[in-house]
Parts: C-alpha cells; structure tokens; sequence
C-alpha cells in the first residue's frame, strides 16, 4: 500500500508539472495581449474589472482574484511510524489548503490605450493570464 502511494503521488506531481507555466509566461503574454490595445480589447478577455481608479496619466483598471482549495491529501504512515518499512503501512489524510490567489493591474493612458501593467500574486493563482 505505501509504495502504491508514493508511485500514484509522483505520477500525480508530474501530470501537474507537465501543465506548469512560469511568471516569464504571464509577462510575456500580457505584454504581447495588451500592451499598445484598448482596453475594450483586454476588457474582452478578462472580464469586467473589480475595480478602476484615476491617476494623473489615465486610468489604472484591476483584476483582483483569489480562492482557496482545501482538499484531503493522502500520508502514508509505516508501521512502527517509521520510513523504510512497506509491509503493513497504512494511509491517513492530512487537510491542506491551497491559496490562489492574484492582482492585474493594467495601466490606460487618457486614449484608453494600455501604456503598462503590474501583476501580483502566487503562481497558481495568475497562471491564467498566461492562456
């Protein structure tokens, strides 16, 4: 039972590294989505923005989005609650919480052309600024 678990958690671990992106990802992509375009064009792909505020230049719009996952993950717990021995082991689950969570700001100058951008936030959670 407890090498069955660790060869379904590292196939696990490698199907989710295989959809990875990376924050160079998401620059890239915003830069080359929206820079230099309206904002009804990045408007169209995001959505209604959570929020916009005026500055001297034009007007910053904000995509603000987070969520929290909790999910039950399996342990796996030798007997004698040592690692090495298969024989016996048996699984227990531990509660986690997984927090996505990530702020795009794009910048508009007075045209309502994107001039910038800023983005923060945890890699899961902005990973879809880069599809």
């Amino acid at each position: 039972m407890f090498n069955a678990t660790r060869i379904i958690t590292v196939i696990i671990s490698f199907a989710l590294l295989a959809g990875c992106v990376s924050y160079g990802d998401i620059h890239q992509t915003i830069q080359y989505r929206y820079i230099g375009q309206p904002i009804e064009y990045a408007v169209s792909y995001l959505g209604t923005p959570t929020r916009e505020s005026f500055i001297d230049h034009g007007k910053l719009y904000v995509w603000d989005t987070g969520h929290s996952v909790v999910y039950s993950a399996p342990t796996a717990i030798p007997p004698g609650g040592y690692a090495g021995s298969s024989s016996n082991s048996s699984v227990t689950y531990a509660t986690e919480t997984q927090n996505f969570n990530c702020i795009l700001t794009l910048v508009v100058n007075h045209r309502g052309i994107v001039t910038d951008y800023r983005v923060r936030g945890n890699l899961d959670g902005c990973e879809r600024y880069a599809q």
